[in-house]
This record gives structure tokens, C-alpha cells and sequence, in this order.
């Protein structure tokens, strides 16, 4: 039984590691012989990886031009003396989720 709650333990770190752009089985297999909870309190400790942080930092530079973009037409349009606003910041928020 206590081996079973060692393994179920040990997925959290897993899944904190995959998140940061690290290794999940390499993770899990650490968390498994040292422990759960020193492994998480490393992963907090060292953070992302670089690369997941330029992705992060892609994404974010994706969507402020998108918002960019959006608010400038609109100001178009209202300039142009139309009621047409288009699509709302949360509209495109969604329509890029469900595209994944």
C-alpha cells in the first residue's frame, strides 16, 4: 500500500516538471529515490527552462499584437462612423484555445 501511494506521489513531480519543459520521467524516477516532496521543492527551486520561458514569452508577444491589431481596427471603425466592433479580446482568447 505504501509503495502504490510512493508511485502516486511521485506524479506530481511529473507533472510539475513537464510544465517547466523538463523531463517528467526523469523527474519521476528522481522523486521516486530521493523523494516526492524534495523533488517538488527543487523544481520550485530551479524554475523553467529556457525554452519554455521563450515560449511563454512567444505566446504573450502573440497575443499582446493580436489585442494590438483588434484595438486598431476598432479605432478604424470608429473613425469610419461604423457600429461594427468586431470580436472581443476574450472572443479571440477562446477561438485560439479551441484551436489547439
Amino acid at each position: 500500500m505504501f509503495l502504490i501511494f510512493w508511485i502516486l506521489l511521485c506524479i506530481i513531480p511529473c507533472a510539475i516538471a513537464n510544465n517547466q519543459g523538463r523531463s517528467g520521467l526523469g523527474w519521476f524516477i528522481l522523486g521516486a529515490l530521493i523523494s516526492p516532496f524534495l523533488s517538488i521543492i527543487i523544481l520550485l527551486c530551479i524554475g523553467e527552462t529556457e525554452e519554455k520561458r521563450k515560449e511563454k514569452i512567444a505566446k504573450e508577444e502573440f497575443w499582446r499584437r493580436e489585442i494590438q491589431r483588434k484595438l486598431s481596427q476598432e479605432e478604424e471603425s470608429k473613425n469610419d462612423s461604423s457600429v461594427n466592433l468586431g470580436k472581443t479580446v476574450n472572443d479571440l482568447f477562446n477561438e485560439r484555445r479551441n484551436l489547439r
